[in-house]
């Protein structure tokens, strides 16, 4: 199988992939785990220690070995991105320490939840069209 190939990258049988897929799968999960763990505060609070992303919480998530957080290099990338952010945010004195009122705060809180909702109506689009596209080209392969 191919990275191409998967329908949902949440699904996929990982040993059944070459390590460039699978590297590519792991990726794609980490980037959508990493962004809710950000987003959420629930998530947040047992994901983020201090100013570092905890790359256990992430491989256990992602459904990896703590090896790939540092031989998968998209990954090393995304994480020392996510950490340079965490400790840029804990020098200004954290998130909630914008200077954003309540009021304000609820709207934020609203569209992050709204923003989740369409990238998971977007991740199972996705899929139906990966789906549908396989049909296709099994179907031309018949004719």
């Amino acid at each position: 199988m191919r990275y191409r190939e998967i329908e949902n990258i949440w699904t996929v049988d990982v040993s059944a992939l070459s390590n460039a897929d699978r590297g590519r799968v792991f990726y794609e999960r980490a980037k959508q785990i990493a962004e809710e763990a950000l987003t959420d505060p629930t998530a947040r609070s047992v994901a983020v220690v201090g100013s570092r992303l905890r790359r256990k919480y992430l491989a256990s998530k992602i459904g990896s070995g703590t090896s790939v957080m540092n031989q998968n290099p998209r990954i090393k990338r995304l994480l020392a991105s996510i950490d340079e952010d965490l400790l840029s945010e804990a020098q200004r004195g954290g998130p909630e320490d914008d200077g954003v009122n309540s009021g304000e705060d609820f709207k934020v809180s609203e569209l992050v939840g709204r923003l989740r909702d369409l990238r998971e109506k977007l991740r199972l689009k996705t899929a139906e069209v990966s789906k549908l596209r396989r049909q296709v080209r099994q179907h031309s392969l018949k004719s």
